[in-house]
């Protein structure tokens, strides 16, 4: 899957956005671009204690503020995929775990987000 998020610069812009339900993303480009400085390409909110994850394998994400956005209670796990743009952004206690995962310059970054 290809999914292509860009707008004006006063609007927030996410590929994915997911509120409360589990998620499976494989083999996909998720990108979101903008000037807003709210432009995420994976972002996960609203989780209640004890939801399944969210998994992202094989794909692309793309995101000038941050590449994938977990906020609290909400869980992503990334495995072999790209992080092309801003760092990934836990900042609000949510939890991201990487694994084999890599930049847009190609720069494996292992087990750890970048």
């Amino acid at each position: 899957s290809n999914v292509t998020v860009t707008g004006a610069a006063s609007n927030a812009h996410r590929a994915v956005e997911v509120s409360g339900s589990e998620l499976t993303i494989r083999r996909s480009r998720l990108s979101a671009s903008g000037s807003a400085g709210d432009d995420f390409g994976v972002y996960a909110s609203g989780f209640a204690v004890g939801l399944e994850p969210i998994r992202i394998d094989h794909s692309e994400i793309i995101g000038s503020t941050a590449t994938v956005r977990s906020d609290v209670n909400a869980t992503l796990l990334l495995a072999f995929s790209m992080l092309d743009g801003g760092a990934v952004d836990d900042s609000s206690g949510g939890t991201i775990r990487c694994a084999a995962v890599y930049d847009e310059g190609y720069v494996v970054t292992g087990n750890t987000c970048l």
